[in-house]
C-alpha cells in the first residue's frame, strides 16, 4: 500500500521477504548469513510477518547441521537465530532446485522448512510484499 503524505509517498507494508544468497564456499564469508536472520528476528518483533528465501549455498546453512559452519562472535549462534525466527512465525522457504542440486531431501532440512518456488514468493510481492535480498 501507498499512502501519500503531502508531496511525498509513503510505502507501508506488512509482509518482507526476504531472499538470502551466498556463492562461492561458506566460510569465511557464512558469517554475512546471520544479518538476514537477524534483521528478520527484528521485523517480526516489529510487527511484520517474515520469510526468508535461501538459495544457492544458502540453503547449506538450513540443512541439519549446517548453522554449526558459521557462528560470529557477539552475535547469537545462527542456530539460536533460525529456531527464534521459526518460533516466533517466521517461515524459510527452501529453493527446490538449490535443495535438489545439492543432493538434499526434505528430511535433510531443518524441520518446519518448506522448499517452494519463487512463484510463492511472487505471490506475496503482488499482494504488497516488500523485499530484502542478501
Amino acid at each position: 500500500m501507498v499512502r501519500s503524505r503531502g508531496s511525498k509517498a509513503q510505502v507501508c507494508y506488512s509482509k518482507l521477504r526476504c531472499n538470502l544468497h551466498a556463492n562461492g564456499n561458506l566460510p569465511p564469508e557464512a558469517h554475512l548469513l546471520l544479518h538476514p536472520f537477524t534483521i528478520a528476528n527484528g521485523g517480526i518483533t516489529a510487527g511484520l510477518k517474515f520469510s526468508v528465501f535461501p538459495t544457492s549455498t544458502g540453503i547449506d546453512l538450513v540443512r541439519k547441521g549446517g548453522q554449526r559452519m558459521t557462528h560470529v562472535p557477539l552475535l547469537d549462534p545462527l542456530s539460536s537465530l533460525t529456531e527464534n525466527f521459526q518460533q516466533r512465525g517466521g517461515t524459510i522457504w527452501a529453493c527446490p532446485p538449490c535443495v535438489t542440486s545439492r543432493g538434499y531431501s526434505h528430511e535433510d532440512l531443518l524441520d518446519g522448512i518448506v522448499i517452494v518456488g519463487a512463484s510463492a514468493m511472487h505471490a506475496e510481492i503482488k499482494e504488497g510484499a516488500a523485499t530484502l535480498s542478501f
